[in-house]
């Protein structure tokens, strides 16, 4: 007997599932295209994208946890009292294409 399996198991589960999720997102996205170039820090994507400085910090720690981008460097502010992470893109293109008769998603990351 064949089981079908649920949208909210393949979230769970598929890591490719994961990542279309993650490239669907607006905000996601800007963070990745903000952070191709240059590494940024979380308050400096807060400023340049208008997006609050908690769903920055957010949607940071999925991207890293799904590898699309990476802490480069931990720095300390100037009087040493604080740390922060530099962020950077791990991925310059992403390309999503659904083929065949029996639906397949094909997900292509090009490393940045």
């Amino acid at each position: 007997m064949s089981r079908s399996i649920s949208l909210l198991q393949l979230l769970k589960y598929d890591t490719t599932q994961k990542i279309l999720v993650a490239l669907a997102d607006a905000e996601s996205r800007a963070l990745l295209l903000a952070t191709i170039k240059d590494e940024k820090s979380a308050a400096e994507l807060s400023e340049e994208l208008h997006i609050p400085l908690s769903s920055v910090y957010k949607k940071l720690s999925t991207l890293v946890d799904l590898a699309l981008m990476e802490v480069t460097r931990i720095d300390v502010e100037p009087r040493g009292r604080k740390k922060f992470k530099l962020y950077k893109s791990r991925i310059a293109k992403a390309e999503i294409r659904i083929e065949g008769s029996k639906p397949e998603t094909i997900l292509e990351l090009a490393p940045n």
